[in-house]
C-alpha cells in the first residue's frame, strides 16, 4: 500500500507525495494532462478500491454538524466510514448526465427517489433539503470509460472523451439522496411532527411562502 492510498482506496497519482507532473520533459501542454486538472472541492477526492471499483472520499470535520448527519446516513446504509475523518461514498454524477431518453427512465428516477424518502419517513427521518441538486446518480456504467469527476466529458485517465455506450433503460442506474445537513430524526411519541420554516434550498415550497407561517409538517415538505 503506497503513500497515496487510504486503507483499500488508492488516490490518483497527483496525490502521491512523490508525484512528478506528467508534462515535465514531454511535448505535452499541461492543460492536456489529467494531473493538472483543478479539483473544485479539496475535501472530496475520487479513488479506486482494491476491487477496481471507483469511489469518492469526503473529509469530515468531526467537530461540526456533519457528524450528526453522518449518523443519519450510516443508519440508512448509503455510505461507509473509511477512517476516523473520511467517508467512503459511491462515484456519482448529476442525475441528468447523460440526459434521460425516455419517459420510462424519468419514471424510474422518481420511483427510486420516492422509495428513498418513504424509507426515511418510515424510520421517522426527514431529509430537510430534498431538491434536484441533492439527488445524484450512479451513471458511470453508461459510458465506455468512467468520466472524470471534474471534467465529466473526458475519460477519468484523460485518454480521450467519454462515449455513451448504453442507456438507463438497458442498464438501470441507482439514484442517491445526498446532503443530510438539515436532516432530522423524530421520535414517534413526539407526534404530531412540526418544524418552524423556512429551511432548505428550495424557497418555492408553499408552506414557506406564507407570511408569518406557523410550524408545519416537515415530512410533507420533503415531498
Amino acid at each position: 500500500m503506497g503513500p497515496n492510498t487510504t486503507h483499500a482506496s488508492a488516490l490518483r497519482e497527483r496525490y502521491d507525495p512523490d508525484w512528478i507532473p506528467s508534462w515535465i520533459n514531454t511535448s505535452k501542454g499541461w492543460l492536456d494532462c489529467e494531473d493538472a486538472v483543478h479539483i473544485p472541492n479539496y475535501q472530496v477526492l475520487d479513488a479506486t478500491r482494491a476491487d477496481s471499483s471507483l469511489v469518492v472520499l469526503k473529509r469530515v470535520d468531526t467537530e461540526r454538524y456533519e457528524m450528526r448527519s453522518l449518523s443519519l446516513i450510516i443508519s440508512l446504509r448509503t455510505i461507509y466510514l473509511q477512517s476516523s475523518n473520511s467517508l467512503l461514498m459511491p462515484y456519482l454524477f448529476k442525475v441528468d448526465f447523460p440526459p434521460f431518453e425516455t419517459i420510462g427512465e424519468a419514471i424510474g428516477f422518481f420511483k427510486q427517489v420516492f422509495e428513498g424518502l418513504l424509507y426515511m419517513h418510515e424510520n421517522h427521518i426527514i431529509h430537510g433539503d430534498c431538491k434536484s441538486n441533492n439527488v445524484m446518480a450512479d451513471t458511470a456504467c453508461l459510458f465506455d470509460s468512467p468520466p472524470h469527476p471534474s471534467k465529466k466529458y473526458m475519460k477519468r485517465d484523460f485518454s480521450g472523451m467519454v462515449s455513451k455506450q448504453t442507456s438507463r433503460t438497458l442498464k438501470p442506474v441507482k439514484y442517491y439522496l445526498i446532503d443530510f445537513g438539515l436532516a432530522e430524526i423524530y421520535r414517534p411519541q413526539d407526534a404530531p411532527f412540526l418544524r418552524q420554516g423556512p429551511w432548505g434550498g428550495d424557497k418555492t415550497v408553499p408552506e414557506h411562502l406564507v407570511p408569518d407561517a406557523l410550524p408545519c409538517d416537515p415530512f410533507a415538505v420533503d415531498v
